[in-house]
């Protein structure tokens, strides 16, 4: 038992140099890796190219027939072939074990065959399918970005649906997009034209996902502006920003070899979570929704919700009429006689009990009881 374990496990990093031994070949031999990286890159389009349909109704009626087929046709092959490539490098390790059970061979066989990276046509081969992909999606993005409301008559589709539709989607589609090139990167061999080529396919991928997330963005900014701003969509944004941070990481890391992008990649993302903490995000919140309401941009305001958020919110509050009804007579009648002034009132008096005893007291709770 032990043995099949060790031979299992023991030379899993066996495939990588023997992939490194059969690059230095001779170019004849790329085009196992060119077979390789149209298998790879099946899984990754398994995941994008729903995304990508799901995103937009337009692209959703290109690739809908496609999907269809490939689902139908090939699609218990596709299960057994990512099953079988989970399975093959513990196979390999095992049968590698067998040939050569001598560590002391392994060792000098790895000495002779050291690991330099995977050759680039593999990396160029998924990403220029990728790019293909994305290519496709931007140019019908363009009807939806230049489109405005006809385009939405056309889908049927109102705002709300169209923004929400599609703004997770390309989320998700442009994390995928980011790990892709970061991998291709890092694990290519930076050697002959094959590795210029990978450096203009990876930042031709870096352009079309910030295309993507400048749609998410202006996806959002449909769905804020007819419903308001709120702490979750607060942060949307604030994740879209960081997400253009780490892809300009990403090309920087593609054009200079020296550059370290899991180190820059660390210190933003805890850089941009402390400002978001010294954020005061609440306050911006209420200040976004009481000013578009008071400009009429906005016939709705959620004032339960704006008043529970924190106590920063109360001073923003109170710049609307007192007598404003918070509830919907419609939902609950037996509310109608709540009013602005009156949440503001029951929010202060919470306030002044958290500060009356020194285990919750807190600055927001003592600014609202001195009516800041």
């Amino acid at each position: 038992l032990w043995l099949v374990l060790e031979g299992l496990f023991g030379r899993l990093g066996a495939p990588l140099r023997a992939a490194a031994s059969f690059g230095k070949a001779g170019t004849k031999k790329r085009a196992a890796y060119v077979a390789l990286g149209l298998v790879l890159v099946l899984p990754v389009l398994l995941l994008v190219v729903p995304l990508l349909a799901s995103a937009d109704a337009v692209f959703s009626r290109l690739a809908g027939n496609a999907l269809n087929f490939l689902v139908d046709h090939f699609g218990a092959l596709l299960a057994r072939l990512l099953l079988g490539l989970c399975a093959a490098p513990f196979l390999f390790s095992l049968l590698y074990f067998l040939r050569r059970p001598d560590r002391e061979k392994k060792s000098a066989w790895a000495k002779e065959v050291p690991v330099k990276g995977v050759d680039p046509a593999l990396s160029v081969t998924v990403l220029a399918v990728l790019d293909g992909v994305y290519l496709l999606f931007v140019a019908v993005q363009s009807a939806a970005l230049f489109g405005g409301e006809a385009y939405l008559a056309g889908t049927g589709m109102s705002y709300a649906e169209y923004a929400r539709s599609g703004f997770f989607q390309l989320v998700w589609v442009a994390c995928i997009d980011l790990a892709v090139v970061v991998s291709a990167v890092h694990f290519s061999r930076r050697e002959g034209k094959l590795w210029q080529v990978l450096r203009l396919l990876s930042t031709g991928m870096v352009a079309l996902s910030g295309v993507m997330l400048v749609s998410a963005a202006w996806r959002m900014t449909l769905y804020v502006g007819s419903y308001g701003l709120s702490f979750k969509r607060f942060l949307t944004y604030w994740g879209m920003v960081m997400l253009a941070v780490f892809f300009a990481a990403a090309l920087m890391k593609i054009w200079k070899k020296a550059f370290g992008f899991f180190r820059v990649f660390f210190a933003a993302s805890v850089a941009g979570w402390l400002i978001l903490n010294f954020i005061n995000v609440d306050v911006l919140v209420a200040r976004y929704n009481v000013d578009a309401y008071l400009s009429g941009n906005s016939a709705v305001m959620d004032l339960p919700y704006l008043a529970g958020l924190s106590y920063g919110t109360l001073a923003q509050l109170e710049r609307l009429d007192g007598n404003m009804r918070v509830f919907d007579e419609a939902y609950w009648p037996d509310m109608d006689q709540y009013v602005l002034d009156t949440l503001l009132a029951d929010r202060r008096s919470g306030a002044a009990e958290e500060t009356a005893h020194w285990e919750t007291w807190n600055l927001s709770a003592w600014l609202a009881t001195r009516g800041d």
